[in-house]
């Protein structure tokens, strides 16, 4: 007589009663009874238990060159992160939906709230960096301004330092003239004295010659 073969049903029932609080769940045992041996044959197939799409983080996507800025990256994070809270709290299935909303609700002003003062932050942020550029150009207007009087200053300086140059080079050349109008000077004045001398001479052989001559006449 051949044994009994049980159904899948009442294997899979058999299973359920009799499985071990410590396997996974996500495996199930099978149990048959071949029908020629009369031995049970023991197969566990794997099976996927569904997930939810919320129990892990999903990363936002957000490509290279993307418009949105990190400030809506962490808002959208943030809101991400409330309603993931909300789906993996221990009492939501005490919550009603109505208090899931309202929880929800207050949630997102909060973050609202948050989101408005990131942005009046940033406001403020951009306003200050505009006066700090308003500044940053008067700065520069004021310095080309000190720098173009500085050019013209140093302009009228290097052409006070030419006339200067050309003062030195006319006196120089006076000093030079005068010193040679002094050597002239020296020259004719020795050349008179020596003509004075010779003249001098001159005059004292004259003198003598007319003396002889006046003592000539005499005794003749």
């Amino acid at each position: 007589m051949q044994p009994l073969t049980p159904s899948r049903r009442n294997t899979k029932d058999t299973h359920e009663t009799t499985e071990s609080p410590k396997k996974p769940l996500a495996t199930i045992t099978n149990k048959a009874v071949h029908k020629k041996t009369g031995r049970q044959s023991k197969t566990s197939s794997p099976v996927t238990t569904p997930k939810s799409r919320l129990s892990a983080p999903t990363a936002i996507y957000s490509p290279i060159g993307s418009p949105l800025s990190k400030r809506t990256l962490d808002v959208q994070h943030d809101l991400f992160k409330v309603y993931e809270d909300a789906i993996n709290s221990p009492e939501r299935g005490r919550n009603l939906p109505s208090q899931r909303r309202r929880s929800l609700s207050l949630s997102s002003d909060g973050i609202l709230e948050h989101a408005t003062s990131s942005l009046d932050s940033e406001s403020r942020h951009n306003q200050v960096v505009q006066e700090l550029e308003q500044q940053l150009e008067q700065q520069k207007r004021d310095n080309e301004r000190l720098q173009k009087e500085l050019d013209e200053e140093k302009s009228h300086r290097k052409a006070l330092e030419d006339d200067h140059k050309l003062q030195d080079e006319f006196i120089r050349a006076l000093e030079r003239q005068l010193t040679d109008m002094k050597l002239t000077h020296k020259e004719k004045c020795d050349s008179l004295q020596r003509e004075i001398e010779e003249y001098s001479e001159l005059l004292e052989e004259c003198r003598t010659l007319l003396e002889l001559t006046q003592a000539e006449s005499s005794s003749s």
